[in-house]
């Protein structure tokens, strides 16, 4: 009877043993296949970034934001989110290797909507979004709502080239500086909505055609 007793309980100890080493062997696997994702079809986790959808519908496009990680990033990186394959995929820039191209520095709460398209490209614009005057001073936040507008073009070939583009003011105003705005375009001409700071006009539009504000 022990022997019967000290079988049975030693089968018992193998089996709770090898839950063990399966249970952790998948949760190892697990952690590896989380890696491999957010390696190859991940996006940095941020928030008050610009999105776009693509023309086609296929995709969205995302692009600077703002994450704390060991300190404050304001982020510009852009990425290219597929859904017909479900994948993440980095933009790479056009510029030839070595070059160091100009490019929106990091920023959030800019905005960020197609301007227009072809068979082999599209075009997106960029404006306002906020630095946190990080460029002068990186200790403490200050809000910075910017006023550059930014082309971007997305070829077929999932590479991106920045281009800032002047801007013509009316006299009576002093800037165009905008975050936490909405913003579209409809024939031609971008609108923008709301946003800070809170003392601005609420509704302003740049005509694209000769890129003056009103």
């Amino acid at each position: 009877m022990n022997r019967l007793i000290c079988r049975s309980g030693l089968c018992a100890l193998c089996i709770l043993l090898l839950a063990h080493t399966v249970f952790a062997e998948m949760h190892f696997m697990r952690q590896i296949s989380d890696a491999r994702s957010k390696q190859h079809f991940g996006v940095e986790e941020r928030y008050g970034h610009a999105a776009s959808a693509l023309p086609s519908g296929e995709g969205i496009l995302v692009t600077h934001g703002y994450k704390y990680d060991n300190g404050p990033q304001w982020l510009e990186d852009t990425y290219l989110y597929d859904s017909v394959n479900k994948k993440w995929l980095l933009l790479e820039g056009s510029e030839p290797e070595g070059t160091f191209p100009d490019v929106p520095h990091g920023r959030f709460y800019s905005q960020l909507a197609l301007l227009n398209h072809s068979h082999d490209e599209a075009w997106f614009i960029l404006h306002g979004g906020d630095d946190g005057n990080h460029k002068a001073d990186s200790k403490f936040y200050k809000h910075n709502a910017l006023d550059e507008v930014w082309l971007l073009r997305v070829e077929h070939t999932l590479t991106k080239t920045w281009f800032k583009q002047p801007t013509l003011l009316p006299k009576y105003m002093q800037t165009m500086g905008r975050s936490q705005h909405c913003q579209f375009v409809h024939e031609g001409v971008m609108h923008v909505l709301l946003g800070l700071p809170a003392n601005e006009p609420r509704h302003i539009m740049l005509d694209t055609r000769t890129w003056q504000w009103s």
